[in-house]
């Protein structure tokens, strides 16, 4: 018998909250979960993999899926930024370029020497003669050198070779950061190093302008807050960061799992233990032994490998 040849198998969110009530023994094979049943299982569904994606010490295999790279761009004078939907700009991924033609202020369109990747309602900065960085929406791209930002135009005069970046959506915000490097229009990277509480609290002179060399990250609600030792002098740079992002939000029954397929036996054995009490559903040994393998084999897929370990028992 031939096998299927097909490696792609996805839940969604109705997948595993069907199973976990049938796991839990409070819907029959070949039942749907009612309206208001999938409202409460769904709302139970986002808090449980919110907690789990912020139990760094849960899964190490949680990080292999969950670590993003993100870039922050600076702003002179600004040692402070808020990473998140609606913080400060930073992104997962850009786009960048330079003025073709200097522009002055008013102008709307802009000669830059590529467009390309670029899309109309982007958000773009313009590096500007003052040092600081305009930051607007791509109204329209007319053609591969040129764009149109909105009608109050340049704030003031851009020179020729100034730099723009453009990117689409804004930076989730990071559970925690595990690297930064300040890096260069070239990509070349300068290694930052992470700060303590006291020892960025204890920075004499914090509004020195310079290249920031050294950061600190609070999980802050809604937005995280990155603090620089410095105010950077340099906004052609950007920080890029290596962290952990938060579980993504279930907000429908047909969004896709976010999860590796190796995961979707312990989401749906874990949803069913806490759905089993709501519907007045069993939970017995079988049940609690079939979730702690699952949770096993899942917690320990895609574990980073590493040159030394510690394991104890072992002189």
């Amino acid at each position: 018998m031939a096998t299927s040849n097909s490696f792609n198998y996805s839940c969604n969110a109705t997948d595993v909250m069907t199973e976990a009530m049938e796991v839990a023994g409070v819907l029959a094979a070949g039942e749907s979960i009612s309206s208001e049943d999938q409202t409460s299982i769904m709302r139970t569904l986002n808090m449980m993999v919110k907690q789990w994606s912020g139990n760094f010490d849960f899964a190490p295999g949680l990080k292999a899926f969950s670590r993003k790279h993100g870039y922050v761009f600076l702003q002179k004078d600004q040692g402070v930024y808020t990473l998140g939907q609606s913080g400060d700009n930073a992104t997962l991924a850009y786009n960048t370029t330079t003025m073709r033609i200097a522009g002055i202020a008013t102008d709307v369109t802009l000669e830059v020497t590529s467009t390309s990747g670029m899309t109309a309602a982007d958000i773009i900065g313009i590096e500007l003669d003052s040092g600081t960085i305009q930051w607007t929406t791509i109204s329209s791209i007319t053609d591969s050198d040129t764009l149109v930002i909105p009608a109050s135009g340049l704030t003031s005069a851009a020179a020729a070779g100034r730099r723009i970046f453009a990117y689409t959506t804004k930076i989730m915000r990071p559970l925690y950061i595990e690297n930064a490097v300040l890096r260069d229009t070239l990509t070349n990277d300068i290694p930052m190093t992470p700060m303590t509480l006291p020892g960025y609290e204890n920075l004499p002179v914090k509004g020195t302008d310079t290249l920031p060399l050294a950061y600190r990250y609070d999980n802050t609600l809604t937005n995280g807050t990155l603090y620089l030792n410095y105010q950077p002098s340099d906004v052609t740079y950007v920080i890029r960061l290596t962290f952990m992002a938060p579980a993504e939000d279930y907000d429908t029954a047909v969004d896709d799992i976010a999860y590796p397929q190796e995961w979707y036996l312990a989401l749906s054995y874990g949803l069913a233990k806490l759905i089993a009490p709501k519907f007045d559903g069993a939970w017995t040994p079988l049940q609690e032994s079939n979730l702690t393998a699952a949770l096993m084999m899942a917690r320990t897929s895609y574990a980073e490998e590493v040159v030394e370990y510690f394991q104890p028992g072992i002189d």
